[in-house]
Parts: C-alpha cells; sequence; structure tokens
C-alpha cells in the first residue's frame, strides 16, 4: 500500500492500529500488541483525549503472565523451553507497561530471572540484557559485563546499545569510536 500524509502521526496511528488487531499470539506478538496498544494510549493521551482500552492493555498482561515459565523466563508459546531474546524482549514491553501505569508481578519475577542467567550471553543478547536491566533500574553489577563489552569489536547498533546503557547508569562513555563512520560532505 502507498499512503501519502501531510503528517507522520497518521502513519504510525494506522499501523499501531494494524499490530494491535493483528490474529496471531505467539509470546513475541502478544508482547508487540502490548507495545502498540501502550503507543496508542501515549499518543492518545498526548492528543488530549480519553484512552478508552485500558482493558484490552490488562488482558495482553494477563496472557503474558500465563504464558511465564514458572521460574520467570518466556519461550516461544506457552510451555516451550526459555529463550533468552524473548525473555528480554517481553520483560521490555513490560517495563514499558509500568512506565505507564499497569503492573504485574510477571516484571519482577522476569527480572529475577535474567540477573541470574547473564554469564553465558552473546554479546548482543547481553547488551540488550543490561539495557532493559538499566531502564528497570534493578539492582545488578553492571561493571563486569561492561568491562567485557568495552573490549569488544562492536558494530555500529552494539556501540550505540553500549552508550545508551552508560548513558542510563550515569557512567563516563566516548563517541570517539563513532567517528569512523561519521561522513562529510
Amino acid at each position: 500500500e502507498v499512503y501519502m500524509e501531510g503528517s507522520m502521526l497518521n502513519d504510525i496511528i494506522r499501523e499501531i492500529l494494524k499490530l494491535k488487531n493483528y490474529q496471531y499470539g505467539c509470546n513475541e506478538q502478544t508482547a508487540s500488541r502490548l507495545l502498540a496498544a501502550l503507543m496508542d494510549k501515549k499518543i492518545t493521551e498526548q492528543l488530549g483525549k480519553k484512552y478508552l482500552e485500558d482493558d484490552n492493555i490488562i488482558k495482553l498482561l494477563n496472557r503474558l503472565e500465563k504464558t511465564q515459565n514458572k521460574e520467570g523466563s518466556w519461550g516461544w508459546w506457552s510451555g516451550n523451553a526459555w529463550n533468552h531474546w524473548m525473555t528480554i524482549y517481553i520483560t521490555s514491553a513490560l517495563h514499558e507497561a509500568k512506565k505507564a501505569g499497569f503492573s504485574t508481578p510477571a516484571l519482577n519475577k522476569a527480572l529475577s530471572f535474567i540477573i541470574q542467567n547473564t554469564e553465558t550471553l552473546s554479546r548482543q543478547n547481553l547488551i540488550f540484557t543490561l539495557q532493559v536491566l538499566a531502564e528497570s533500574e534493578v539492582p545488578f553489577d553492571f561493571e563486569t559485563p561492561l568491562a567485557q563489552i568495552d573490549t569488544a569489536q562492536l558494530d555500529l547498533y552494539e556501540r550505540f546499545m553500549t552508550i545508551r546503557v552508560k548513558q542510563k547508569l550515569g557512567r563516563e562513555y566516548s563517541l570517539d569510536s563513532l567517528y569512523q563512520y561519521q561522513q562529510k560532505n
């Protein structure tokens, strides 16, 4: 489909609606629908209107609570073995819900699980994990993983994510490694 609008807002709202009404329901899709509903709520309220779909957000939160594994993780589907990326993605969505005023015990359970399972992560999963932990402001020793990341060869996205984590934690960071990507005309 091709659209022409005078504002990106209408495009964003249209895409949020598509995502909110997405018919499939694995855990990743449920978390994505939750994020879309939270964005819809934020936009609606920023426009000075009353958001009337809090019950949908609560329904999505309840679904994610029910599909959470006993130890605090998630797989792709209810009852699946834990998947680290899935657990981090859903935890991030639950944190966004908390910031919007929706609480769930699944968030604290997930954060506890994540803290206990950071030792063997791939670099990209580790960076995403540190971002979620920093955003959630949970007690965690960031020093060792940040030192490990600082000595690694990072791609551009990983560099930006690491800087974001350091900013959130109030730590020093350098933009020197980004200058190689600077383009001059």
